[in-house]
């Protein structure tokens, strides 16, 4: 159920004004809160319109504009915040098996709407009569109230209850500039965008700390979600590189045993133990800055279009670097590199370890060295197209084309591609056996009648 009302303003077109009112209930919420209301609003001024911008002979456009708005969030599936029932765990009575029947869940009559709010400010702008445009922004999102299965003591008979948690905050910065580089029978046209994000927990109702998260092979949580930090941090060990010689591990006071060619995980809290209390925040899936890039040149009816994108300072968890370390079966298939450059006492390496014994202190499987830096650059599309002139009454436009999909990628990620993501959650980035992007051709005739 939807109600939406609507103001708009426009003065002269120098100063235009929009606001919008939208009213949404759902019966996926507790009876105390099955309504959300969610305001929006925009201004924009158009500066260039004034004669004290006109006067500068600068800008062939220049706006300033502002916006608020909130929308809410209802993903959560059906009758979640009411008891349901259904059968339970099977018993004896009277000599007779019987199925019990009971509640499957704790009742939250307040649960209600996750929102997030918006507020982003912008300044467009126009020089050379609009063949340079360049728009810059700054946004923040703050999304409130999540819907989170928040954990709960197994004692109550429950593992979590579906309630309102926490808070996020993301902002960042955002440059977009279109550009006519040559005009006339050649043509060559470029569009950049530069984008970052910062995410950050901001509150967690009273929780200290949510750790939880399976990489897949048998392994402990490795996600956390901690106040100041990003959501769903990687979790795990750091590791100082490789034992290198008796003599250096004595030197180390260990209260437990290792020996040269094993990784050196880092004793965070110095009582002489790795174990669950020296994890640290090892990195995130939100990068540090992304862009794409791309060119169309023109002459007179061929026309070549050439797009790149890229990716910088985001971490992955890679699967089958974890196949490596920590083996399930010797007779999966490995990366070789890792392997054939290992640790031995001719080749006192500190990239590999020994791999003699990979188990020995146990499957660390979130550390330093399995965390790997996904940044790329990718050559994303070339598409190179003819437009015959027009030459039957019957056919306005013929146009054939060739194009080319992720035709290369420069990367230092040890994997197939750095772009792939086996678990459905996108701010929480592994790869492990994951499909790489196929690199695709087509040729194809387009025809308008």
């Amino acid at each position: 159920m939807s109600y939406i009302g609507r103001v708009n303003y426009n003065m002269f077109d120098v100063l235009l004004f929009t606001a919008t009112l939208r009213i949404d209930g759902s019966s996926r919420f507790g009876k105390n809160n099955r309504f959300g209301y969610f305001p929006s609003g925009a201004v924009a001024w158009k500066l260039h319109q004034h004669d004290f911008i006109k006067n500068l002979n600068v800008f062939s456009n220049l706006k300033a504009r502002a916006s608020f708005g909130r929308t809410g969030n209802q993903d959560i599936g059906n009758f979640l915040s009411i008891v349901t029932y259904g059968t339970g765990a099977k018993m004896v009575l009277d000599g007779k098996p019987v199925v019990s029947f009971g509640p499957q869940r704790i009742a939250n009559p307040d649960l209600k709407w996750e929102t997030t709010e918006q507020i982003n400010v912008g300044l467009d702008m126009g020089f050379f009569d609009n063949r340079l445009s360049v728009s810059l922004d700054y946004f923040q999102k703050n999304t409130f109230d999540m819907l989170f299965n928040k954990p709960i003591p197994a004692s109550t008979g429950y593992t979590s209850i579906m309630q309102n948690v926490g808070n996020i905050r993301n902002r960042g910065f955002e440059l977009t500039l279109d550009s006519r580089n040559f005009v006339g029978a050649f043509t060559w046209n470029t569009s950049l965008n530069l984008s970052t994000l910062k995410n950050k927990v901001t509150d967690l109702s009273g929780l200290a700390e949510i750790i939880h998260g399976d990489a897949g092979q048998s392994t402990s949580d490795f996600a956390i979600i901690r106040e100041g930090e990003a959501l769903n941090s990687f979790f795990g060990y750091q590791t100082a590189g490789i034992w290198q010689s008796e003599e250096e591990i004595q030197a180390a006071d260990l209260k437990y045993a290792v020996k040269p060619g094993d990784v050196h995980y880092v004793d965070q809290n110095g009582d002489g133990y790795i174990n669950d209390a020296d994890r640290v925040v090892l990195g995130d899936s939100f990068p540090d800055f992304s862009w794409s890039f791309g060119n169309t040149f023109s002459y007179k009816n061929l026309d070549l279009y050439v797009f790149f994108e890229g990716v910088q300072g985001v971490e992955m968890l890679n699967g089958n670097l974890i196949d490596n370390y920590f083996p399930l079966s010797f007779r999966r298939n490995k990366f070789s590199e890792l392997y054939l450059n290992r640790w031995t006492p001719e080749n006192p390496t500190n990239q590999y370890p020994s791999f003699v014994d990979p188990l020995a202190h146990g499957r660390k499987v979130v550390n330093s060295r399995t965390l790997s830096d996904a940044s790329y650059v990718r050559l994303k599309t070339i598409r190179l197209s003819y437009t015959f002139p027009k030459f039957s009454k019957f056919i306005s436009s013929l146009q054939v084309y060739a194009t080319a999909e992720n035709v290369f990628t420069f990367t230092d990620y040890i994997g197939l591609d750095p772009t792939v993501n086996s678990n459905s959650n996108v701010n929480f980035r592994m790869d492990f056996n994951s499909y790489p992007s196929a690199r695709t051709y087509m040729f194809g005739v387009k025809l308008d009648f």
